[in-house]
């Protein structure tokens, strides 16, 4: 797979970008997006979002904000493009607390 053409599809931007895979679009998130993505989840549970270890209603149109407001113009959105990459995060933290 090739990964040097990738297809912009609006997020030429530094959020990232997504390519076709058989079946479906999988997206490539860059090293400054994932940052803006963590920094604003640690500012949401430094704001209180966070209770009972779950974010309260409403934390993903925060993240949403949050990451248009780093890049102007990007179209991500909570269910396709935010909701995997926060679960992808927790598998690989999951791993990596039970190897130690």
């Amino acid at each position: 797979m090739d990964f040097s053409s990738q297809q912009s599809n609006g997020f030429g931007n530094g959020v990232g970008s997504s390519r076709k895979t058989i079946g479906n679009t999988r997206r490539v998130w860059t090293t400054r997006g994932e940052k803006v993505l963590l920094a604003a989840l640690k500012d949401l549970v430094a704001k209180g979002q966070k209770i009972d270890n779950e974010f309260r209603t409403g934390y993903l149109n925060k993240l949403e904000d949050a990451l248009r407001k780093a890049f102007p113009g990007c179209d991500l959105q909570a269910t396709p493009h935010i909701t995997p990459k926060i679960t992808t995060c927790r598998k690989n933290y999951s791993a990596i607390v039970s190897a130690n």
